[in-house]
């Protein structure tokens, strides 16, 4: 779970409801590497997403959900001979908080 942009409260939670929806789409294709260097880069995607959480065993109150939407650049990287990493750069915007959130995260498999 995401939860880009959401009050640090919503994870004390006991019983969550949750749904994010992503549109990812293609900003750059690079497809080169650097000399003789064993890096990668392979393209630039777009994302806008939205996501809620509703959080607790009661009936659903307008009041107790929780939205946050937000864009982010991801970079897909290849290091090395095979090992795929994936750099996000993201700004998120929960409904009701007083300002948006930056966020960077690294995400692939290694292989080790």
């Amino acid at each position: 779970m995401v939860s880009a942009g959401l009050p640090q409260r919503f994870r004390k939670a006991t019983q969550v409801i949750y749904t994010g929806w992503e549109l990812l789409f293609p900003v750059l294709h690079i497809g080169r590497g650097i000399g003789l260097w064993s890096i990668f880069f392979d393209r630039i995607d777009g994302v806008l997403f939205t996501e809620g959480v509703h959080l607790s065993g009661k009936p659903l109150a307008a009041d107790e959900a929780l939205f946050s939407y937000g864009g982010e650049l991801r970079v897909r990287v290849v290091l090395g001979y095979g090992a795929p990493i994936e750099l996000r750069f993201g700004l998120a915007q929960g409904e009701g908080q007083p300002g948006p959130t930056f966020y960077f995260d690294v995400q692939g498999d290694v292989g080790f």
